[in-house]
């Protein structure tokens, strides 16, 4: 059987020592606001690809960074 939860981040080793005391297997899933963050970021990156393609931005360049890195 599988069963989802949701709890707060702050109470995250409570709930996980529980469970594990339970001999329940635990695989953690991404919430939905990591989620929507990650597609947000993906998003965003794509239209500036698009604007760069029409010409109406200026790209960094990979060179310039990793130099910053």
């Amino acid at each position: 059987m599988t069963l989802h939860i949701d709890f707060p981040p702050e109470k995250e080793k409570e709930v996980l020592s529980v469970l594990k005391a339970l001999g329940v297997t635990i695989a953690k899933e991404k919430s939905d606001s990591e989620k929507d963050r990650v597609f947000s970021a993906v998003k965003q990156g794509l239209k500036e690809v698009e604007l760069h393609q029409q010409g109406k931005i200026e790209l960094q360049s990979a060179e310039d960074f990793l130099n910053e890195l």
